[in-house]
């Protein structure tokens, strides 16, 4: 069976690559939010294999696309993967013209995440094949091509709250083909600081919100210091920076407004509760030195919490020994360093784990790619994790 599988999915790799090249060839940037072409486009793919399809409206022009296959009795399997991608920013459209070079696909969204989404459609195709000659394939394999997750993961929780659910789910971001069991949260909140306007010619006169901003800055990265110098946590450490700055209206007023926004990164077991509590700390050792700092705090809703499935679970297992199989790495990856749409589906009652082509490393980057060859051998891992938790 396992050279099956394997002939199987390379009887996949024309399209394979004609995929990873159409995909990161249709520009959805988020924001704003383009997600429809690529969703009608993985949509038309999983048609063609007889697959029951559903596109799912979460906001207008932006929806899942859903693909089920019915294999018969077993065990549920969902492959999720998100169709949106982060702006390509100063690059340009560059990056959305794909360079095909010396095996590789160069372009935004190459390995976040339409590389993952790209062997999930070859598993898909795959299965089927398999079924029609024969094969032994159980269950029911879901495809979940998921809008909004660069910013709040908004196609998955619309998911979880309307269905389809599963009995596992494998989310398909860059873990450099490695098992991956859990993921960093983030807490990222707004802090507006509120001051004195005031003629320039005299700025005693005024209480410059810009000042109280770069106070509470540099708190932060000394915050991120202790951090890095006290954890002793397996996960790795937390962090937090400041990262976004806007105040002031003229050159010759003293700013009353300002506002900073600030990203912590949370490890498994770690709550926002705490986080506030530890930023509220900040906040009370700032204002003892400097009584007149001002400040309001709000959510910029696009926290994710931390998430951790246990490694002695059927899903960790089998993962695992299917990877092993397919690859020869024999290691569970280390926590992912962002968040993922794995909180969601975990905090639905759905056991998930994190597997896919390319590596976080270049994600976002203007070198952003992945291997055609890891793409393939991806794909054959989802395949053989079908196949062995409808053995389980």
């Amino acid at each position: 069976m396992r050279q099956a599988l394997k002939d199987a999915v390379r009887a996949q790799r024309e399209s394979i690559q004609a995929d990873i090249l159409n995909l990161i060839a249709m520009n959805s940037e988020n924001p704003p939010g383009r997600e429809e072409a690529v969703a009608h486009y993985v949509g038309d793919r999983l048609l063609a294999l007889g697959a029951e399809v559903d596109y799912q409206v979460v906001r207008p022009g932006r929806p899942n696309v859903i693909g089920v296959l019915d294999f018969g009795p077993g065990p549920s399997l969902m492959l999720n993967a998100h169709t949106d991608t982060v702006p390509v920013g100063a690059s340009g459209v560059r990056l959305l013209e794909p360079v095909l070079r010396d095996g590789k696909v160069f372009g935004r969204g190459a390995c976040d995440d339409k590389g993952g989404l790209v062997a999930m459609l070859a598993t898909c195709a795959a299965a089927v094949e398999l079924k029609r000659a024969g094969h032994d394939i159980r269950g029911t394999l879901v495809l979940a091509g998921v809008m909004g997750e660069e910013t709040s993961g908004e196609g998955t929780r619309y998911l979880t709250q309307h269905g389809p659910l599963s009995d596992y789910a494998v989310v398909g971001e860059p873990t450099e083909l490695l098992p991956v069991l859990g993921h960093k949260g983030s807490w990222r909140k707004r802090i507006s600081i509120h001051g004195r306007a005031a003629h320039s010619s005299d700025p005693s006169l005024g209480n410059n919100a810009i000042y109280g901003a770069a106070l509470i800055a540099l708190e932060v990265d000394a915050w991120n210091s202790r951090m890095k110098e006290t954890s002793v946590s397996p996960y790795g450490s937390p962090a937090v920076s400041a990262n976004v700055i806007s105040g002031g209206d003229q050159v010759i007023i003293i700013a009353d407004e300002c506002s900073l926004d600030i990203d912590r990164r949370m490890l498994p077991g770690e709550t926002e509760e705490m986080v506030d509590a530890e930023f509220s700390e900040v906040l009370d050792t700032l204002h003892g030195r400097y009584p007149e700092l001002s400040v309001e705090i709000s959510d910029l809703g696009l926290g994710k919490s931390p998430a951790l499935l246990d490694s002695e679970s059927v899903l960790a297992v089998t993962i695992l020994k299917s990877a092993r199989e397919v690859t020869g790495l024999g290691e569970v990856g280390p926590v992912f360093v962002g968040g993922t749409d794995m909180t969601f589906l975990m905090a639905a009652g759905v056991p998930t784990v994190i597997f896919g082509p390319g590596s976080i490393k270049d994600a976002h980057t203007t070198g952003e790619f992945v291997s055609l060859a890891d793409l393939e051998l991806a794909a054959e891992v989802y395949l053989n994790l079908l196949c062995k938790l409808a053995m389980e």
